[in-house]
């Protein structure tokens, strides 16, 4: 009996030592990289546990004590959420505060390039599918940015590109439309002359006519006694 109980103990303790470790594994800390723009537009990188960031509910209080920044007016808000590769981008800036304390990195891609921004900004990359955040580095951040910029100005270097062909390659319509003209404009031009040419003639015929009358009015009458 003592020796069944003895057993039955020693499995118990063997049971609760390997759930203790278990627990411990599942509960380990997992640390992720986040970016932080200053108010001067420089760019810092911090560390900051993984679970201490909620997307759908972020607060800087929560890096208090991980790295300095400088609060705008007003709540925080998730200002975009930009997809890169398979992440995506996501942007946490003030849109209130003081004039002296407007966030002077003016690097953002459209549609956010033109809003004016206070204090400290932060960016933190997460998973696309499963929304999981995932350490983001200033050097893939500055990437991402390049990739925006590069993409917008191909876009519209193409819309040149696009303009200049319609207007260097007429269309088989437009060289019909042009030879049309051409015809059109030569008949015009044959019945100016000939217009011209009968006008001309009519002008001679009634010149004539008055010469004969006035050679007819000159002769003199005869006189009769």
């Amino acid at each position: 009996m003592i020796d069944y109980c003895a057993f039955v103990a020693s499995n118990s303790h063997i049971v609760f030592i390997k759930t203790v470790m278990a627990s411990k594994v599942g509960t380990k800390v997992v640390n992720i990289m986040g970016v932080l723009i200053n108010k001067d537009g420089s760019m810092d990188e911090f560390v900051v546990p993984r679970h201490t960031i909620k997307l759908n509910s972020f607060n800087p209080k929560c890096l208090e004590g991980v790295c300095e920044f400088e609060a705008g007016e007003g709540p925080i808000s998730l200002l975009a959420q930009m997809e890169f590769q398979q992440s995506n981008i996501n942007i946490f800036a003030w849109e209130k505060g003081e004039e002296k304390n407007t966030n002077k990195y003016d690097y953002f891609p459209p549609p956010i390039d033109n809003d004016i921004l206070y204090g400290s900004i932060f960016v933190f990359r997460s998973n696309r599918r499963s929304g999981q955040v995932q350490s983001l580095t200033s050097d893939l951040f500055e990437r991402y940015i390049e990739t925006c910029h590069r993409g917008f100005e191909d876009l519209g270097s193409d819309d040149s590109d696009d303009d200049s062909d319609e207007e260097e390659i007429p269309t088989q319509e437009d060289i019909d439309f042009i030879a049309n003209d051409d015809d059109i404009e030569d008949d015009a031009s044959i019945s100016d002359s000939e217009g011209e040419s009968t006008a001309g003639e009519e002008e001679t015929d009634d010149e004539d006519e008055e010469a004969e009358e006035d050679e007819g009015g000159d002769k003199a009458e005869p006189e009769f006694e």
